[in-house]
């Protein structure tokens, strides 16, 4: 197995140079791995935590090994697998999420580059969402307030951070910042399937591209397969990034589309309606009342003009 070489210099413990408390190296090791492993999904998956399990590639790509510990503060030499031999599969087709990475790239350097996208200001956020800010922030939990902690990549390697108590500030307040997932129904044209992984993109009116996934628990995948081409309505949880714009939606329900859902071929806002109380914001200007009242109630057997009288 392909791998590179990074160390994990931790300065300012309170234990002796080269030396670190074996509950502080469990709660670091741990916490490195599940930023890395959270990262790795939002690039793969478009979210960062699941209830799928941990594939076998994702495991792969995780198994990370701590080659020595040396001084010079406290110093982790650790190997972490590339990504072209755990999870090529995983990228060969990224019109759904990001760019894909390179060969030699591991969970480390896309770690690394999404904490660097969270660092910086002005920012879509492609790479990174609660969940990985959420992991990473407990390595601030378990080091003293003097500590940091700097990933240095190796010969070959890419992708590094610094962190440090100043860094774990920004990094928790941008968390708090963060849209968090809303409900919304959505229709377009159901254009591009990929069965196998529950992935799908809903193409809109004003083409605008969707990414979603099928939940498991509540939408038959053969659904997927017999809409494909069709105009569809769903409803589903948004995922959106730091900026507000929609990441992917985790669709619940699909149907073909009806007259009268025209009114749902819209992109959902993420920022804009932060601060509205309605679970669909799109039906503002249709109807008053508590939107609440369709969650689980669509698709049935009334008609959308139906749904829409029971708000009033």
């Amino acid at each position: 197995m392909t791998s590179r070489h990074y160390r994990l210099r931790l300065h300012g413990l309170d234990s002796p140079s080269g030396t670190i408390r074996a509950r502080e190296l469990h709660e670091v090791l741990s916490a490195l791995l599940a930023t890395s492993e959270r990262a790795v999904r939002v690039a793969a998956l478009g979210e960062s935590v699941s209830t799928d399990g941990k594939p076998g590639w994702l495991k792969a790509s995780l198994d990370f090994v701590v080659t020595g510990i040396s001084e010079g503060s406290t110093v982790l030499e650790i190997d972490a697998p590339c990504l072209g031999e755990t999870a090529l599969d995983q990228f060969t087709q990224q019109d759904f999420w990001i760019a894909a990475p390179q060969a030699d790239d591991t969970a480390l350097s896309i770690a690394a580059a999404a904490l660097q996208e969270a660092g910086s200001p002005g920012i879509s956020g492609e790479r990174f969402d609660a969940g990985v800010l959420s992991a990473v922030l407990k390595i601030g939990k378990v080091l003293p307030r003097s500590a940091s902690v700097e990933l240095l990549p190796g010969a070959g390697a890419t992708g590094g951070f610094h962190l440090d108590a100043a860094t774990f500030d920004r990094l928790e307040e941008r968390k708090n910042q963060l849209p968090p997932p809303r409900a919304f129904v959505v229709s377009g044209t159901l254009d591009r399937i990929e069965h196998s992984r529950r992935r799908f993109i809903l193409v809109l009116p004003d083409s605008h591209r969707l990414a979603g996934r099928s939940h498991t628990e509540f939408l038959d995948l053969e659904q997927l397969r017999t809409l494909w081409g069709r105009k569809v309505t769903l409803e589903g949880m948004v995922h959106f990034k730091p900026n507000g714009t929609p990441r992917m939606i985790e669709a619940r329900k699909l149907k073909p589309q009806e007259p009268g859902e025209e009114m749902f071929e819209r992109m959902p806002g993420g920022l804009a309606v932060l601060a509205e109380p309605e679970l669909f914001p799109q039906l503002r200007s249709k109807a008053p009342g508590d939107p609440m009242k369709l969650w689980n109630t669509w698709p049935g057997e009334e008609s959308v003009e139906e749904l829409l009288a029971a708000l009033k």
